[in-house]
C-alpha cells in the first residue's frame, strides 16, 4: 500500500513537473509573439502602415553596409506630395491623412520584392530604400509611382495638375569605403529639390541634366 501511494505522488510530481514546463514554454511564446508585435509598432508609421523614419535610418545604415560589402548599388527615391498644405487647407486634415494612406499603398505596391523598403521620410514625404538597384531601375520604380498616383485622379484644386501629384528624387550609388549612407541621402534629397524645382508631377535623377523624352509626365 505504502509503495503504490509513492508510486502514485511520483507519477503525479511528474505530471506537475510535466504542465510546469508546459505552461512556461507556452509563456515564453507568449512573450516573444508580443516582443515581436512591440518590435513592429515601434517600427511602423502610425497612420500608413509603413515603416517610420526610426526604422527607415536603421534599414540605410544597414543596407549601406551591406553594399559596400558586397559591392552592389543602393538606390533611394524620396517622395514629396506636390503642394501638400494648400490641399489640407482646402480639403481638410481628414482627407489629407486619407490622401497619405493613397500614396503610401502606391508606393508599397511599386515594390520588387521583400528588401524593398517603403518608409514615411516625415510628414508629405516618404522614402523607398532598393537594395541592388541601379539608377535605371530606381528611375523606373519612382516613374510607376508617379503615374500611379496621379491615376488615381485625387482632386487637388489648388494644383495646376488639378489632381495630387508627387516629386520624386532618386540617386544610386555602390557605397566605399568612407562613404556614409547619409551621401546616398543627400544626393536623393538633392535630385528631389531639382524635380521640385523644374515644375513638380517628376522624377529627378541626381547626375543627370534630364530625362530622355517622354520621361516627365
Amino acid at each position: 500500500m505504502i509503495l503504490r501511494t509513492q508510486e502514485f505522488i511520483l507519477t503525479m510530481s511528474i505530471v506537475g513537473m510535466g504542465f510546469a514546463v508546459l505552461f512556461a514554454e507556452q509563456k515564453a511564446m507568449r512573450l516573444e509573439v508580443l516582443n515581436r508585435s512591440l518590435r513592429a509598432l515601434s517600427a511602423t508609421d502610425g497612420l500608413t502602415g509603413v515603416a517610420n523614419r526610426r526604422h527607415f535610418d536603421e534599414v540605410l545604415i544597414a543596407e549601406s553596409a551591406r553594399a559596400r560589402s558586397s559591392g552592389e548599388s543602393l538606390a533611394l527615391a524620396l517622395v514629396d506630395v506636390d503642394l501638400f498644405k494648400p490641399y489640407n487647407d482646402c480639403y481638410g486634415h481628414q482627407a489629407g491623412d486619407d490622401a497619405l494612406r493613397l500614396i503610401s499603398d502606391a508606393l508599397v505596391n511599386s515594390k520588387r520584392g521583400t528588401r524593398d523598403l517603403v518608409a514615411r521620410y516625415g510628414g508629405e514625404e516618404f522614402a523607398i530604400i532598393l537594395p541592388g538597384a541601379d539608377v535605371g531601375i530606381a528611375r523606373q520604380t519612382a516613374w510607376t509611382v508617379c503615374q500611379a498616383l496621379e491615376a488615381q485622379q485625387l482632386p487637388h484644386v489648388e494644383s495646376p495638375f488639378g489632381v495630387l501629384t508627387a516629386s520624386i528624387g532618386v540617386a544610386a550609388l555602390v557605397p566605399a569605403n568612407g562613404d556614409a549612407p547619409s551621401l546616398l541621402l543627400k544626393r536623393a534629397d538633392a535630385a528631389l529639390y531639382e524635380a521640385k524645382r523644374r515644375g513638380r508631377n517628376q522624377v529627378a535623377v541626381h547626375g543627370h541634366e534630364r530625362f530622355p523624352h517622354g520621361e516627365k509626365i
